[in-house]
C-alpha cells in the first residue's frame, strides 16, 4: 500500500484536505490538484495508481481530465466524487473507465473502501491485459462494462462464454448473501424448469464447493480429480468436461461461472481454463459495476422520493422501506427522539410478527451496532452533532452484512437524517408563524404578545435563552422588555442595532458563535433588537435559524409599532371625544344654565314687587327648563357610559340603544338588519355604534322629526352599510356644513372623519322640509 500513489483532483480546499488526510492515514502516498490542467501536468511528471476526481472543475470536468491522463497513463484507475448525481453523469463516468462513484457527503469508511476496490479492480485489469493472447476477449469485456442493466449483462456474459469456449451448457450462478445459497441468474443450454429449481447451498455440489473455497475446478479427460469432486459427479455421466470458476469482487465470492461439454465433444484445455478465468474476472467487474449502478439508481430514486415528501409522515414511509429495497432486508423500524430524551418507535415494516429489541438512547450515541445472534442492526440517525433517532434493521441471517451493504445503509441513514431534520425544522417554523399570528390576533396585552413571540422564537430556533430589547435612539437607551432563561448581554443587542442587520455573535470566553440577533426594524426605523443564546456544547446556530429569527423579529417590530400607533390614536380619540362633549355642554347645558340664572334673578325681583301671577309664570318656565336640562344630562351620561356591546353583543346592544332613543325622545324609530352582520371585527362594531349614536343625536337636536329609521346591512361587496333617515325639517347640506365649520360644531364633520378614518365613505342627502338621509359604507376587511 505504501507504494500506491493517489492523485486527488478537487477544487474545494477543505474537502480536498479532508480526503487527503483520510487517505494518508490509510497509508497511501497522496498528491493534490485544484484544476484539471494542474492534474494533467502533475500526472505527466509522476506516476499514479488512482485518480480521485470531482466532476465540476474551474477549467474542465474531472471526466475529461481522467481521459487526458489515461492517454499516457493507461493503467490509471479512477473514482468519481460529486454532490450532484445524475444518470447521465454516472453513465459517462463508467463509460470512460471510472470504477468507483461516491456521492458527497461520504464517510471516511466509504472513501477508503472505494479506493481499495478501485485499486484492486485496476490490478485485475492490468493482469488480464498482460495476457496478449486474450486481447480480443478483453474487447468483449468492455462491452460487459458498458452494460448497466444487470439481467442484460448476465445474459451477455453466458452468451459470450459459450461462444468463446465452445461450451454446450453455460450457467452463471449468483450468491444470495442472506440465504447463503447459489441460484442460476442466467444460463444457455438448460431447460427453463432446471434454471428455476437449481439451487446450491454453499459447500453443496461443485458450484457450492467453488463458492465456498474460492478455487476453480476443471474436469477433463486424463485429469486426476479429488475424491470429493469425483463423488459430486456421480450420476452426471452425460458431462465429458466442465469448468467451474468463482466470480470474485473485492476479495469476496459473489457467484460461480459453470461451463460444460457433453459426451461426444472434446474436453476443455488449460487454454480454455485461462480464457474462462479472464472472462470470470471481467464478469466480476461488470457485475459489480451493474450492481453499483443499480444501487445508485435506487439511492437516487429514494433520495428524490425523500426530497419530494410533503411532510414527516410521508418521509418516514420512504425511510422505513429503504432497507428492504436497498439490501433486501426482512424488515425495518424507525425510532425518533421526541423532546430531549424520549426515544419513540414511529414506524415499522416487515417486523409485525417479531419482537423488536429494546433500543436505548445510549445505543444511538455509540453508533452502528449489530446483534450477534439475532440478525438485528442498529444504524443511528444524526444531523451534525445532533442525535435524531435510529434505524433498526432485521436481516434474514445472523451473519453481519457486507461492507458494501453497510455503506448503502449508512448513506440511506445520512439522507434520512437530513430529511427528518428538515421536516422538523419546517414544522417548528410553521408552528412559530401560526402562534405568532394567533398572538397578534388575540386580546392579549402587548407584553403578553411579545412574551409569547419570544417563546416561539426560542422553540423554533432551538435556543435556550433570549431577550427582546427596546431602543430609544434619542437617549441611546436600551430597555430589556421581556426575557427568558439566563440574562442576555446588553452589548450584544447594541452590536445588532449598530450594524442594522441580523448576525451571529461570538462569545470570546468560549470562542464559539453561541448567540445570534436581529434588529426589530419597521421601514427605515429600528425599534430594538432580539438576541437568542444557547450553551456552547450545543454548537453554533445555523444560517436557516438566523433567517427564521429575522422573519419573526419583523413581527415583533410590527407589534411594537402598532402598539405605539394605537396608543396615539387612542389619545387622539379621547381628546376628540372630550372636545365634542365640551362643545355640546357649551352649546346646550351651559347656555341653559345661564338662562336659568337670569330667570331666577327675574323671579326674585317679581317676588319683591309682589307680582304673584308673573312670579308663578317665571317659576313654571324655570321648572320646564330644568326638566329639559335633566333629560339632556341623562343623555350625556348615557353617551359616556361603557357600550353594551361586550355584555349583550353588537346587534342586541344597537337595537337596545335605538329603542331607548325612541322612548326618551318620543320619536317613532324603526330598526332593520339585512344580510349577515353577526361576525364583524370589534373596531368595526364600535365605529358603527358610534355613527348611529351621532346620527340619532343630530335628529333629536335639529330635525324636529316624528319618524326615523336605522338600517344596517352587509352588501354584495362584503362591506357594512349603515343608513339613518328621518322625516324632519331638513336643511341645505352645503350651507349647514359651512356653518358647522365656522362655529366649530363637530357633529356632521366628526361623522365624516370617523367614516374616512375607517377607510369608508360618508354621504348625506337633505333639503328643506324633505327630511335627511345619512349613508355610511365601511370595508369589513380593512378593520
Amino acid at each position: 500500500m505504501a507504494h500506491q500513489n493517489i492523485l486527488i483532483l478537487e477544487d474545494h480546499p477543505e474537502l480536498c484536505a479532508q480526503i487527503r488526510q483520510i487517505l494518508v492515514k490509510a497509508g497511501y502516498q497522496v498528491q493534490v490538484a485544484a484544476t484539471g490542467a494542474d492534474a494533467v501536468a502533475t500526472a505527466r511528471r509522476h506516476a499514479f495508481d488512482l485518480l480521485v476526481a470531482d466532476i465540476y472543475l474551474p477549467d474542465f470536468s474531472g471526466i475529461e481530465a481522467f481521459q487526458r491522463i489515461r492517454t499516457y497513463r493507461p493503467d490509471l484507475a479512477g473514482i468519481v466524487i460529486t454532490g450532484y448525481s445524475t444518470w447521465e453523469m454516472a453513465m459517462d463516468a463508467l463509460r470512460v473507465g471510472f470504477v468507483g462513484f461516491l456521492v458527497k457527503p461520504f464517510v471516511p469508511e466509504q472513501l477508503v473502501a472505494a479506493v481499495v476496490s478501485a485499486l484492486e479492480q485496476e490490478k485485475l485489469r492490468r493482469e488480464n491485459a498482460r495476457l496478449n493472447a486474450l486481447v480480443p476477449l478483453y474487447e468483449l469485456s468492455r462491452a460487459f462494462i458498458g452494460t448497466v442493466e444487470l439481467n442484460e449483462l448476465l445474459d451477455r456474459i453466458v452468451t459470450t462464454a459459450q461462444q468463446e469456449t465452445k461450451a454446450e451448457v453455460v450457467s452463471l450462478m449468483l450468491l444470495d448473501e442472506d440465504r447463503r445459497e447459489l441460484g442460476i441468474a442466467a444460463a444457455t443450454g438448460l431447460a427453463p424448469d432446471v434454471i428455476e429449481r437449481q439451487k446450491r447451498v454453499l459447500g453443496s455440489g461443485i458450484a457450492g464447493h467453488v463458492a465456498e473455497t474460492g478455487q476453480p475446478v476443471m474436469i477433463a479427460e486424463g485429469m486426476t480429480l479429488d475424491p470429493a469432486i469425483r463423488k459430486m459427479l456421480t450420476g452426471r455421466s452425460e458431462i465429458v468436461s466442465a469448468i467451474s470458476l468463482p466470480i470474485t469482487s473485492r476479495g469476496q465470492v459473489i457467484g460461480v461461472l459453470n461451463l460444460s461439454r457433453m459426451r461426444g465433444g472434446e474436453s476443455f484445455t488449460p487454454g480454455d481454463l485461462e480464457l474462462a478465468t479472464v472472462l470470470a474476472s471481467q464478469a466480476a467487474i461488470s457485475i459489480d459495476n451493474a450492481r453499483l449502478f443499480k444501487q445508485l439508481r435506487l439511492l437516487s430514486d429514494m433520495s428524490q422520493w425523500l426530497a419530494r415528501s410533503m411532510d414527516l409522515n410521508e418521509a418516514v414511509e420512504a425511510i422505513v422501506s429503504g432497507p428492504l429495497q436497498l439490501v433486501g432486508a426482512r424488515g425495518a423500524a424507525l425510532w425518533l427522539i421526541e423532546g430531549e430524551i424520549e426515544l419513540k418507535m414511529v414506524k415499522q415494516q416487515g417486523l409485525e410478527d417479531l419482537e423488536l429489541p429494546k433500543l436505548a438512547r445510549e445505543q444511538i450515541a455509540e453508533g452502528f451496532s449489530a446483534d450477534r445472534s439475532g440478525g438485528w442492526l442498529t444504524i443511528p440517525l444524526r444531523h451534525g452533532d445532533k442525535d435524531l433517532g435510529a434505524l433498526t434493521i432485521r436481516t434474514f441471517t445472523p451473519k453481519p452484512p457486507s461492507e458494501e451493504r453497510l455503506g448503502l445503509l449508512r448513506t440511506l441513514a445520512h439522507a434520512a437524517s437530513a430529511i427528518v431534520e428538515t421536516h422538523r425544522l419546517r414544522a417548528r417554523e410553521s408552528t412559530a408563524f401560526r402562534e405568532v399570528d394567533r398572538a397578534v390576533r388575540s386580546n392579549l396585552s402587548v407584553r403578553q404578545q411579545i412574551e409569547h413571540l419570544l417563546e416561539q422564537m426560542l422553540n423554533a430556533c432551538e435556543a435556550e435563552c433570549g431577550a427582546i430589547f427596546l431602543w430609544e435612539p434619542e437617549r441611546d437607551r436600551l430597555d430589556m422588555w421581556v426575557t427568558c432563561g439566563r440574562p442576555v448581554r446588553e452589548d450584544w443587542a447594541r452590536v445588532i442595532i449598530h450594524e442594522g442587520r441580523a448576525g451571529f455573535l461570538t462569545d470570546e470566553q468560549v470562542g464559539a458563535e453561541v448567540a445570534m440577533g436581529a434588529p426589530m426594524r419597521v421601514g427605515g426605523r429600528i425599534e430594538g433588537a432580539v438576541v437568542l443564546t444557547r450553551g456552547a456544547p450545543r454548537g453554533r446556530f445555523a444560517a436557516r435559524q438566523l433567517d427564521l429569527l429575522s422573519t419573526l423579529t419583523s413581527s415583533a417590530a410590527l407589534i411594537v409599532r402598532n402598539t405605539q400607533l394605537y396608543a396615539r390614536s387612542e389619545e387622539a380619540a379621547i381628546a376628540e371625544e372630550r372636545t365634542r362633549i365640551a362643545r355640546e355642554i357649551h352649546d346646550g347645558l351651559a347656555q341653559d344654565l345661564s338662562f336659568l340664572v337670569l330667570k331666577a334673578s327675574a323671579a326674585q325681583k317679581l317676588l319683591g314687587r309682589g307680582e304673584e301671577k308673573q312670579l308663578v309664570r317665571e317659576l313654571r318656565e324655570i321648572s320646564d327648563q330644568l326638566r329639559q336640562d335633566a333629560r339632556e344630562v341623562r343623555r350625556v351620561i348615557f353617551a359616556l357610559r361603557p357600550l353594551d356591546i361586550e355584555a349583550l353583543g353588537f346587534l342586541p346592544a344597537l337595537e337596545k340603544f335605538v329603542k331607548e332613543f325612541a322612548q326618551a325622545n318620543d320619536i317613532e324609530t324603526e330598526f332593520a338588519v339585512e344580510g349577515d352582520v353577526s361576525h364583524l371585527s370589534p373596531k368595526l362594531e364600535t365605529a358603527l355604534f358610534r355613527l348611529t349614536q351621532e346620527a340619532l343625536n343630530n335628529i333629536r337636536k335639529h330635525a324636529r322629526a316624528k319618524h326615523a329609521s336605522v338600517r344596517l346591512e352587509r352588501n354584495d361587496g362584503g362591506n357594512a352599510r349603515l343608513g339613518v333617515q328621518d322625516d324632519g325639517c331638513g336643511f341645505e347640506v352645503e350651507k349647514a356644513l359651512q356653518a358647522a365649520r365656522t362655529r366649530g360644531s363637530v357633529g356632521l364633520v366628526q361623522m365624516r372623519e370617523r367614516a374616512e378614518r375607517a377607510g369608508g365613505t360618508f354621504k348625506i342627502t337633505s333639503s328643506p322640509n324633505a327630511g335627511t338621509c345619512i349613508e355610511v359604507e365601511l370595508p369589513v376587511r380593512e378593520l
